[in-house]
């Protein structure tokens, strides 16, 4: 992989080994839900901060799905009792 991207060609790696992506790639883009949610470089192309990324990223989905589902109108029961 490394003599082909040296070469000059696009190389995608699709992994969920973290370590393997850190030490294998130029940059990471971090896909959620079909989404790049971010581009690492460099020095912030570690295993952690490619975790991290990932956690906030879950974290957020999380807090969206949650605000949506306590924004929706709420159903009537239609339990009134006639006595």
């Amino acid at each position: 992989m490394r003599q082909l991207a040296d070469a000059g060609h696009i190389v995608m790696l699709i992994s969920h080994r973290l370590t393997e992506l850190a030490a294998n790639t130029d940059r990471v883009g971090v896909i959620l839900d079909g989404r790049c949610v971010r581009v690492l470089e460099g020095a912030e192309r570690t295993a952690e901060e490619i975790a991290q990324t990932l956690v906030r990223g879950l974290e957020a989905a999380a807090r969206d799905e949650a605000r949506d589902l306590l924004q929706r109108p709420r159903r009537s029961t239609g339990s009134s009792s006639s006595a």
